[in-house]
């Protein structure tokens, strides 16, 4: 039996609080805690505590990436480890659940939504493409704020009706993004390509990664490496490491890799490792969302909310 670790949940009215920077450590840790567990899912963070600067409830929203095939075997994890079903009308019906909880971090409880969606749905793309857009996006975010400010004022109190209005401004959002762009579409989601050496032009500073894409639960890194980094490993992920420009030195314990443009090595899980660039070297990283910059270390190079180029 899995230790359940998750406690209650707490049915709370709609209210549109202050961005806590607090919640995506705890998406972050739940998440690593339901994919240990559970292979070949994959957690996301959503929702407006995905988003920096994004007013909301402040409930941490996760969605639950399962392969076909795999429903019920998520549903019973998340029981096991104490999620609840949903006590408010009209809730999510099991062939596509919703489960509920908390967990205590920095002294806080903070309120967790767990939506079980098929990796393959058409859903999960798009709730995905929103929080990418309003990262992106300032002044979406401001509106979205707004949007939400103006349906409180309006009287409305209750949770449920408070996220169908909601529902309805991110998917006037989604719509817009796919109208009057003059860009190629496929299955209703814009399909774009996108440009590396315009992308790195975009920073300067060192061993800092930004985001220029995502893919079933994989994130494509762009960073610039200048001197040594951090020794350090992941415990639960693989890393993928191509030159886009220059070279640079994955070095580990008992000896270490010249890589140079046009070159990729893959550093498996668990594998101490320290990328060291004599001149400066541009690199893509791929890797899952999860993944820690400075991995089991915490310094003055940990990055823990990347920014989006």
């Amino acid at each position: 039996m899995v230790e359940r670790i998750i406690g209650a949940y707490e049915e709370r009215p709609a209210v549109c609080q202050d961005y806590d920077p607090r919640t995506a450590e705890v998406a972050r840790r739940v998440a690593r805690s339901i994919q240990v567990e559970l292979p070949g899912v994959i957690v996301e963070h959503i929702g407006s505590t995905a988003v920096p600067g994004c007013a909301g409830k402040g409930i941490v929203d996760l969605m639950l990436l399962y392969p076909d095939g795999q429903l019920a075997a998520a549903r019973d994890f998340l029981d096991a480890i104490g999620f609840q079903r949903q006590t408010t009308r009209d809730p999510f019906p099991e062939d596509r659940p919703m489960r509920t909880g908390s967990v205590v971090y920095d002294g806080e409880t903070f309120l967790l939504h767990v939506h079980v969606i098929a990796a393959s749905s058409a859903e999960a793309r798009e709730l995905r493409r929103f929080r990418d857009r309003l990262r992106a996006d300032s002044a979406l975010v401001a509106a979205y704020i707004s949007a939400k400010k103006a349906t409180l004022a309006s009287g409305v109190t209750d949770s449920v009706e408070y996220c169908l209005r909601k529902g309805e401004f991110i998917m006037s959002a989604l719509g817009k993004d796919q109208k009057g762009s003059g860009e190629e579409t496929k299955g209703g989601v814009v399909v774009e390509k996108t440009n590396l050496r315009d992308k790195f032009a975009r920073f300067t500073d060192h061993w800092k990664p930004r985001i220029v894409g995502e893919l079933n639960g994989q994130q494509v890194k762009l960073v610039k490496f200048q001197g040594p980094f951090v020794w350090h490993y992941h415990d639960n992920e693989d890393e993928l490491f191509l030159v886009v420009k220059g070279r640079f030195r994955m070095e580990f314990r008992n000896r270490h890799i010249w890589l140079e443009e046009g070159e990729f090595l893959v550093v498996p899980r668990g594998v101490e490792h320290r990328p060291v660039a004599e001149e400066e070297a541009h690199v893509l990283l791929f890797e899952p969302s999860t993944t820690l910059n400075t991995g089991n270390v915490r310094n003055e190079r940990t990055v823990d909310r990347l920014e989006r180029v």
